[in-house]
């Protein structure tokens, strides 16, 4: 959802500025709800189509935008018995603003990748208040494990509780200040 303004000032006049308003949530049949403006930020983690995206952090009283590209999302369902939990991967190449304060690399990844957990579990949340599958785990289920989802489903979907994502695991495999590139010495694959 967009909402369309009259902020840009050309040589020509006003010109038309676009904001994001939110994010409709639809079937091909039916019209789920939707999200308005920061309810839906953990989307943009999600989802594969995403190009580039902004966080802003606060590091000792000091606000760092980083702009995060070449992300890479995995949600994998945890099957116990009848019971299914899904951990969600995020991986991100992180480019930092200018900031002034003094910290350490391992701050400032350890900073943005509990932003962006922070972000990926309240929509989540939110959306499970609105009785929607924001994220889409029944479909993930359905698609690696078609026996259990029949044995879970109701009405098309499983069932979802805040405890449904067992974790979210976020890592900035890349991080660039300036000129100089940060490189994680430590493996890039998560274990578990």
């Amino acid at each position: 959802m967009i909402t369309i303004g009259e902020s840009w000032i050309t040589e020509q006049g006003n010109d038309s500025s676009f904001q994001i308003e939110g994010v409709a949530l639809v079937t091909p049949s039916e019209f789920h709800g939707y999200l308005i403006k920061e309810e839906a930020n953990g989307l943009q983690w999600i989802s594969k189509e995403t190009i580039a995206s902004n966080i802003t952090t606060n590091l000792k009283g000091s606000n760092i935008t980083f702009t995060n590209r070449n992300h890479k999302v995995k949600i994998t369902p945890i099957v116990n018995g009848n019971n299914v939990r899904f951990q969600i991967d995020i991986s991100v190449n992180s480019i930092m603003s200018s900031f002034n304060v003094n910290t350490t690399e391992k701050e400032l990844r350890e900073s943005v990748e509990q932003a962006i957990k922070n972000e990926v579990l309240q929509t989540y949340k939110i959306g499970l208040e609105k009785n929607l599958d924001v994220y889409r785990l029944s479909e993930i289920l359905y698609r690696k494990n078609v026996k259990l989802w029949n044995e879970l489903e109701k009405n098309g979907v499983i069932p979802l509780t805040e405890d449904s994502i067992k974790e979210v695991n976020v890592k900035v495999k890349k991080l660039k200040a300036g000129r100089t590139f940060y490189k994680n010495s430590l493996d890039t694959e998560h274990n578990n």
